[in-house]
């Protein structure tokens, strides 16, 4: 066969894929998450705290400490210094794991993204109390049970 005697037939049946139909221009949808009453919610903590003074005054008085002082509030490695036993981690934590956009995730999860952004004293411990008694989550977990074993024959009756 040579490509001489190669001819196109069109075919009777022809289905176009998804990506040679896709439109020219699309519009790009954006989302985006105003966060500011969070943050006013933080430095309002953090001017209130004795602990988060404490820390304040520490960051001032030694530049060379891993606690400094960005934009009104206290970080520590860059991330932002909640204060110990506060309201806050409520609120953080319904937003990095009961969000639907972070759709419950587990601890390490959660963890992850809390930690790149904030910082406090025993956060994972925090967490993991927090995860663990989700009800949405504990509803939704699937049991790890053990394997049932191989099958058994049934005995036959002697009398039907």
């Amino acid at each position: 066969m040579t490509m001489r005697s190669l001819t196109n037939r069109k075919g009777r049946i022809f289905v176009a894929d998804a990506l040679s139909r896709v439109i020219g221009n699309p519009n790009l949808n954006t989302l985006f998450i105003s966060q500011t009453s969070l943050w006013n919610a933080i430095k309002k903590e953090a001017n209130k705290h004795p602990y988060m003074i404490r820390i304040g005054k520490l960051a001032t008085a030694n530049p060379g400490a891993p606690y400094k002082w960005q934009n009104g509030l206290v970080c520590y490695k860059n991330r932002v210094v909640i204060p110990p036993n506060s309201q806050l981690f409520n609120q953080l934590l319904q937003e990095f794991h009961d969000s639907p956009y972070e759709r419950h995730s587990g601890v390490l999860r959660t963890y992850k993204r809390l930690t790149q952004q904030f910082y406090w004293p025993s956060m994972h411990k925090v967490i993991q109390q927090y995860v663990t008694s989700c009800t949405v989550c504990q509803k939704n977990k699937t049991e790890t049970l053990s394997l049932a074993g191989l099958l058994q024959p049934l005995p036959i009756p002697f009398q039907v």
